[in-house]
Formats: structure tokens, sequence, C-alpha cells
């Protein structure tokens, strides 16, 4: 059985993924500064850092219309996996799903299910290639997404942030938080709560 795997942007690909058809990105939009950001090979991440840093907001994403999503799921593989971003953080989630509930309309015969990571970035990552090892196993569909749901609930995501300032700016941090932290060059230890939630340690 042919298969696709459909992560949006916030995964981090590797290089050999990149180079792996059987991965799609889907790509989520950054706005900071007035200015607008597309998360694809277009983006330069060094002027998305300056926006940033300038801006005395957070910056704030929007999720991939379900049509994006709708137009990765197009082809003739016949199982699809798509992995997102935590449900809890962003709206990707809930567009896959709709993306897929519109092609089951049209295609009820097609295999698709939407994996809500409860992580982001290299948490994506490790569940895109859980997918891969799986399905290339030869395991049939359920099996997969039975096997990569367990997988996703015995994962845990621990990140260390270079910089505060966007979470002071998103109020998940206080000023003086940041600023203590930052004076004594504290390095915050953060994790992704089992629900996707970002915590700090």
């Amino acid at each position: 059985m042919s298969f696709k795997i459909i992560v949006d942007s916030c995964c981090e690909m590797t290089t050999q993924m990149q180079k792996d058809p059987c991965f799609v990105k889907v790509p989520l939009t950054i706005r900071t500064n007035g200015s607008t950001f597309v998360d694809d090979d277009t983006l330069d991440q060094a002027d998305l850092l300056w926006a940033m840093k300038q801006s005395s907001e957070a910056p704030a994403t929007s999720c991939p219309p379900p049509q994006a999503y709708l137009d990765a799921y197009s082809g003739q593989e016949d199982d699809i996996y798509v992995v997102t971003l935590s449900a809890l953080l962003s709206g990707s989630h809930n567009s896959a799903h709709q993306a897929k509930m519109m092609l089951e309309e049209d295609d009820p015969q097609k295999n698709i299910h939407v994996f809500n990571s409860c992580s982001a970035v290299c948490g994506e990552t490790l569940i895109a290639l859980k997918i891969k090892e799986l399905a290339e196993s030869g395991l049939p569909f359920k099996k997969v997404v039975r096997e990569v749901d367990q997988f996703i609930q015995r994962m845990s995501t621990l990140f260390v942030l270079e910089n505060l300032e966007n979470l002071r700016k998103n109020g998940r941090l206080t000023a003086l938080q940041a600023i203590v932290t930052g004076a004594l060059k504290i390095k915050l230890l953060c994790h992704a709560t089992p629900e996707g939630e970002i915590g700090k340690l």
C-alpha cells in the first residue's frame, strides 16, 4: 500500500526527509512587526528573527487553511497520515481535520488520519519518522495509527529557549521573571505537557 505523510511547517524536517517524496509540508504563516512571513522554502529566517526582535508584541501564527491541506492530500496514495502542531498551540490540527472530512465526502475509500502531536518541531519529526518506519514495514493503516497514537502518549518533549522575550510578550512569563532570568543568564527548561501545552520546569 502506498502512503504519504503530511506535516505542517513547524515540523523540523531533516535533509533526508526533505528529499523523500513521501513527506509533504504545509506552511504556516507568521505575522510580526507589521510583516507577514510564509514558513516555506522562501522564508528568510534572519529577517523573521529581526522583525520579532523589533516588535513590542509576540508574533502571531496563522494556521494553513483547510484547502492547503486538501491540496496536499491529493494524489494516488492509499494511506495519508497527517502530523500537526499541538492542537492547543495552533489551529493547524483543526484545519487538517476539516480537510479530512472534505476529502472523505468525495472519496470515502481513502484512508486518512490526523495526528495531534501534542508537541512541536522535533516532536513532530519523531512522529513522522515513526509513521514512515511502521508504514514501510507493511503494517495495515489502522495498526499504524494505533501504534503511533501509543508512541505519542509515551513521548516527552523538553526544550530550552535561547531568548525569553516572546514568552514575556505573550504572557507566559512575567516581566520580572524575564528580567531576572535574563540578567542571571538562566536558561529556562520547558516541556510540552501531555495535553500539548507549554509548561515551565
